[in-house]
């Protein structure tokens, strides 16, 4: 081979190399090798991949809101078609709704999961399905518009990871049924939700509003491990006279307003309401698992039944009152529930849980049982009509009230105070239990204390019926006056029994100290029948002794270290049987204004 020939041999391949080169660049012209966008990957790999004898027929068709890469030769979709703007190739990026009208009366699903056989969509997508009719989409972009969906059609939307607005119309009560699966939701908001189920699970919501006044009436609102940070709505209304149901599983609410009513049926099972439940009123049935809730707020009734398990709520609050048939707290723990007004709850049970305050502006109405539980204070500002009973409970502060009217029970409990300005009355037991002080006006009822320990009791008159003290202690015994029909004391420990008449006291009222020991008993004015039995009495102090009616104190198998009678009335005797006086023993004796006499 000549040297010529070589040189020019090698010249022309060089030519070829360039003119190869020129064409390559001009298909991949404007093509950024440092982009990670998904467009210039794609131009990218498609040039590569080319070969140089081949024309490349493809038409890259860009946009802020969609991208699509379609074979000209089989489909032409252009952006923001107004008609269904779809498309069969599975090159898609996730898809986002932004400004969608949906109208369900059929079935609806909106799902970030894709939709097999589904058309590729975006744009605007304006669309009536009927009756017996299934379309299947799936977003590749932006997606809005108007979709209508009426009784028996279907709509299963697919491949959605965000919603910027949705607004949703479900009006028919017997029909439509809304699923949501997306990760994010910026806002859904409705005129009026109706129809038979709205679902969303696995979601978060920004914002989720009802603004018309007819409200909620969706039979069924379900949410299923979502977050929503405010929920809000005009109200929550029957449907068609039965309360609709929502309920939360595994979800968070940061705050759940009504302006007007909430009449439903609610179950939240593990899950948190960070803020409130507010409402005018609320109606129906609540029910908390393993929940927490901020606050339960009304401007006027709570009228709806609430149970607790394994559950938390810092407040139950009421403005004018709580009217329910029961409020059931298992294992929970709550802060306060207080009203302005009354409170009456047919059935109302603490069990294993702890309360802090109950304090109503009026009165305490219904049957009420604690078990098991810790309670600060209840405060009613009038009367106590409710039947309570404490079993194993703790009340740590005070239990006020200006009147009991009703059955009050103490078992294995401990209350630091119990004060009631005025009466209590029907019957009061303390058993196996200890109280620091108890303070009445008057006390009317049957009293039975057995196997308890109390500081002090104090009423300026106790009356009627009968008092019952067994096998108990008691520090101070104090009456301003004292005609009970029957009054028992045996098998206790006294330190002081202080009474400051017994003038009202007849031939049938009794007094007996049986089988026990008084440091001190004081006496101001005595008019009563009396018997001291089998006990050790270290003092007794009579200021006025006036019988009537042949009223006696006896005193018999008994000591007293010491005893004065300060007054003697004509008629007015003590009468000393097998006893022990000032150290000395009588087998049977009269005391009276001349001293002991034996008989």
């Amino acid at each position: 081979m000549k040297r010529g020939q070589l040189t020019l041999e090698f010249l022309m391949l060089i030519l070829a190399v360039v003119i190869g080169g020129a064409i390559i660049a001009t298909q991949i012209g404007g093509i950024n090798f440092n982009s990670k966008d998904v467009e210039n990957i794609k131009k990218l790999t498609i040039v590569s991949f080319t070969p140089s004898n081949t024309t490349l027929n493809v038409n890259f068709n860009l946009s802020a809101t969609t991208t699509h890469i379609n074979n000209t030769t089989n489909n032409t979709t252009t952006n923001n078609n107004t008609n269904n703007n779809e498309t069969d190739t599975n090159i898609n990026i996730p898809g986002r709704i932004d400004d969608l009208f949906l109208h369900v009366k059929g079935y609806a699903l909106l799902t970030k999961n894709y939709i097999s056989g589904g058309n590729w969509v975006s744009g605007e997508i304006n669309k009536k399905i009927n009756n017996k009719e299934i379309v299947k989409y799936n977003a590749n972009g932006t997606v809005g518009g108007n979709i209508t969906i009426n009784k028996g059609g279907e709509l299963l939307f697919g491949n959605i990871y965000e919603i910027s607005s949705l607004y949703l119309k479900m009006d028919d009560h017997n029909a439509g049924e809304t699923y949501i699966n997306v990760p994010k939701v910026d806002k859904i908001s409705a005129d009026t939700l109706e129809g038979r189920l709205l679902n969303i699970s696995s979601s978060y919501i920004g914002n989720f509003e009802v603004t018309g006044k007819e409200g909620i009436k969706t039979k069924k609102l379900l949410f299923i491990n979502s977050y929503i940070d405010d929920f809000y709505a005009y109200s929550i209304e029957k449907s068609y006279g039965t309360y609709i149901n929502i309920e939360l599983y595994k979800t968070e609410i940061d705050n759940i307003k009504v302006d007007k009513d909430i009449k439903c049926n609610m179950e939240v099972i593990n899950s948190k309401i960070e803020g409130n439940i507010e409402a005018r009123d609320i109606y129906g049935n609540y029910e908390f698992i393993n929940s927490s809730v901020g606050n339960i707020k009304t401007n006027r009734y709570i009228k709806g039944d609430i149970k607790l398990v394994n559950s938390k709520i810092n407040n139950i609050e009421a403005k004018k009152g709580i009217n329910n048939k029961f409020m059931i707290f298992n294992n929970s723990d709550i802060e306060n529930i207080k009203t302005d007004g009354n409170i009456k709850s047919e059935n109302m049970k603490i069990i294993n849980s702890k309360i802090n305050n109950i304090e109503t502006g009026g009165s305490f109405k219904g049957l009420v049982e604690f078990s098991n539980s810790l309670v600060e204070n209840i405060k009613i500002k009038n009367n106590i009509n409710a039947k309570m009973t404490f079993k194993n409970t703790n009340v740590s502060g005070n239990i006020e009230a200006n009147n009991i009217y009703n059955n009050f029970k103490f078992i294995d409990s401990t209350v630091e105070n119990i004060k009631i300005k005025h009466n209590i009355k029907y019957n009061m037991d303390i058993i196996n239990s200890k109280i620091n002080n108890i303070e009445a006006g008057t006390i009317y009822a049957n009293v039975y204390i057995h196997n308890s320990i109390i500081d002090t009791i104090s009423a300026n008159t106790m009356k009627n019926n009968k008092i019952v003290i067994d096998s108990s202690s008691i520090s101070s015994l104090k009456m301003g006056s004292y005609s009970y029909k029957m009054g028992l004391i045996k098998n206790t420990t006294i330190k002081e029994i202080i009474i400051d008449n017994t003038y009202k006291c007849n031939k049938y009222n009794y007094l007996t100290i049986d089988n026990s020991s008084v440091d001190k008993i004081y006496i101001n004015k005595y008019n009563n029948n009396g018997l001291i039995n089998n006990s050790i009495v270290k003092e007794i102090t009579i200021n006025e002794y006036k019988s009537k009616n042949n009223n006696k104190l006896f005193i018999k198998n008994s000591r007293i270290d010491k005893i004065s009678v300060n007054k003697w009335g004509k008629h007015s005797q003590i009468e000393i049987i097998e006893s022990y006086i000032e150290g000395k023993y009588y087998k049977h004796a009269i005391m009276d204004n001349s001293g002991i006499h034996n008989i």
